[in-house]
């Protein structure tokens, strides 16, 4: 993991905009829109569900 995740909303935002979403892969299913952060509550309920705990970067981001 490189934790380069700053501003990773912001790139698939403008990724969005730049049309043609139908020649990536996946894009016709997801169409660029991403849902809103987890809550700090969400998260941890989410890990103790599967038995995980998530790299602080993905928790930071």
């Amino acid at each position: 993991m490189n934790g380069n995740w700053a501003g990773v909303r912001e790139r698939v935002e403008a990724l969005a905009g730049r049309g043609g979403p139908e020649k990536v892969f996946g894009a016709d299913g997801h169409g660029f829109v991403l849902a809103a952060p987890l809550t700090r509550q969400q998260l941890l309920d989410w890990e103790r569900r599967v038995g995980a705990t998530l790299p602080a970067e993905y928790r930071d981001s």
